[in-house]
């Protein structure tokens, strides 16, 4: 038996239920191949056994479609703002975001390998003639090409500095990528269609068609073999590894192993992990894993989304699809994950969540388990957050500032508050400054996320605790300005003032009989609503009176309930 898992089948469910939400499903009328782009904007885009390419937007709603010239035979890659793929009518294509094409390369040949996308600004991939290209990317001119070989059968990956390997007939190359001039070329005796990857030490690592898992330094020198807990060969399935930190995730089809990308040895498998209740995984998809230490893939055997520690394997939990799963693709979005995956009869769905982190960091060199499908390695981020201090008291007056470098470009910043995106940058600096008398006393996370070129994501966090004393406002003052912050769903707000803490009853409402809601994040009561706040505190007893002031959304809800003082004997 496969799995004895069902009887865990609720508690499993009430965790999914907390960690991943499906935020839609899209079908589509034809097959859907090759894996989909997620642009981090959280549109889609996809390809169809119909010869169409196509759009979603972020909530799953086709955008546009069109005809390019002929059946998409690679999976489409996204850099920047501009989309590539290679088309069954041996021509190589650029489209912009919006489905207009830049541009098209004529080849008089099939491309036979993904494409592989340099940040230098070059496309490298292989022809069915045993030819390697390189494209420039902003105009589609061939800068050069090199007969390797009879075949190119696995995607070229891009090394740190720029070198391009690939496998060509049974020998594993290296080119410059500014002449395409050999730098080495090794006897692999072997040979293989999956594509190749790398770690950050550019270790070159690949699976031969026999199932064993190799690897090579990034001067063409023979390493190790991949092997079990016992020392006996491990036989992979045909799906790209991935690589968290230090470790080797590989699929065996029936298990998950993690092997050292020193040693080539395996420390732990999944299955090993999971005695009780037991859980054996049928995987046949490339995983991807996330920030937060998640590993994602669909399990073929019931025919589920599945995830379990990367550091450990110890399950996590599933959620059933349509069909078995293919590939999973993660991205962040909106300071959280973006996880979709082709699934259903003939492939004809796809099926987006909402998961607690994106991708963890590079640097990605496999295929299908990178963001945007970039054959290269790219290390995340370096990201600062300077300001606030982790665990710091903040009364008044707060400043969040952030710092990113990166290997190649940052292409953008976002601050988020409690879950709320409340500043974001185009560049590697952000500064973003409030008041904390402006929020509900209590703790608060600062969240930063800085993202490159590849689609690699850094993450850096802040708790801090807002403390604020109640203001304090003479009897004869005027009205006083109320504000907060955006609760990120409402652009139309209701303040009220109570002397009940509870709201039981309300003195003064931003209310109107034609108007509940006020439009902006402040509001300064009139001075005859303020003379009822006045009156108020003159008939009571004592010298100071605690008024209570709360906000509401139209449709998020309670945003902010505050206090100030009204003193007698100022």
């Amino acid at each position: 038996m496969r799995r004895a898992l069902w009887m865990a089948f609720f508690l499993l469910v009430g965790l999914a239920a907390q960690a991943q939400t499906n935020i839609w499903q899209f079908n589509s009328a034809h097959p859907i191949v090759f894996e989909p782009v997620l642009a981090s904007d959280g549109s889609v885009y996809y390809a169809t056994d119909d010869g169409k390419f196509s759009a979603l937007t972020p909530s799953g709603v086709l955008k546009w479609s069109i005809s390019p010239g002929g059946q998409v035979i690679t999976p489409p890659v996204l850099q920047g703002n501009y989309l590539y793929f290679g088309t069954s009518n041996q021509e190589l294509r650029g489209y912009g975001l919006d489905g207009n094409l830049l541009w098209r390369l004529g080849l008089g040949v099939n491309i036979s390998t993904p494409l592989a996308m340099a940040a230098s600004g070059y496309i490298f991939f292989g022809t069915t003639d045993g030819s390697l290209y390189c494209v420039q990317v902003s105009s589609g001119h061939v800068l050069w090409s090199y007969h390797a070989g009879y075949r190119v059968a696995s995607a070229p990956v891009v090394g740190h500095d720029g070198t391009v390997y690939f496998f060509v007939d049974n020998f594993l190359m290296a080119l410059d990528p500014q002449y395409g001039r050999v730098k080495w070329r090794s006897n692999a005796f072997s040979f293989t269609s999956q594509p190749l990857f790398l770690d950050s030490y550019d270790h070159i690592f690949f699976v031969e068609e026999t199932g064993t898992l190799n690897c090579f330094d990034n001067t063409g020198h023979w390493l190790w073999q991949a092997k079990d807990e016992t020392g006996a060969l491990l036989t992979c399935a045909k799906t790209s590894p991935i690589i968290v930190g230090d470790t080797i995730l590989v699929s065996t089809g029936g298990n998950i192993y993690a092997v050292s990308v020193w040693t080539g040895l395996a420390s732990w498998d999944v299955a090993a992990a999971n005695t009780s209740p037991a859980f054996t995984p049928a995987s046949l998809s490339t995983m991807a894993a996330s920030a937060d230490g998640r590993v994602y893939y669909c399990d073929s055997s019931n025919k589920t989304l599945t995830w379990f520690d990367g550091s450990t394997g110890i399950l996590g939990g599933y959620l059933p699809s349509f069909g078995t799963g293919l590939n999973v693709n993660l991205i962040g979005w909106r300071g959280k994950g973006y996880l979709v995956i082709r699934t259903g009869p003939s492939a004809t769905i796809l099926m987006a969540y909402a998961v607690p982190e994106g991708s963890a960091p590079g640097p990605w060199g496999q295929w299908a388990g990178t963001p945007y499908h970039l054959q290269r390695r790219d290390d995340a981020p370096f990201l600062e957050l300077t300001s606030p201090v982790d665990n710091s008291v903040i009364v008044g007056n707060v400043v969040a500032q952030a710092d990113a470098q990166d290997d190649y470009k940052v292409t953008g910043m976002s601050l988020y508050l409690n879950g709320t995106d409340v500043q974001d940058s185009s560049s590697g600096y952000l500064s973003w400054g409030a008041n904390s008398a402006m929020f509900q006393d209590g703790t608060y996370e600062f969240k930063v996320v800085a993202m490159d070129s590849g689609g690699n994501e850094a993450v850096a966090t802040a708790n801090v605790t807002f403390q604020n004393p109640p203001p304090v406002y003479p009897l004869g003052s005027g009205p006083p300005v109320f504000s907060w912050l955006s609760n990120g769903v409402d652009n139309k707000y209701q303040v009220a003032v109570s002397e009940d803490p509870n709201f039981a009853s309300i003195l003064i409402s931003s209310a109107k009989p034609t108007q509940k809601f006020h439009k902006g994040t402040s509001w300064q009561p009139k001075s005859r609503l303020w003379t009822k706040v006045t009156l108020a505190a003159a008939a009571t007893p004592t010298t100071q009176v605690t008024f209570y002031w709360r906000v509401v959304g139209k449709t998020g809800g309670l945003v902010v309930t505050r206090s100030f003082v009204v003193d007698k004997s100022l």
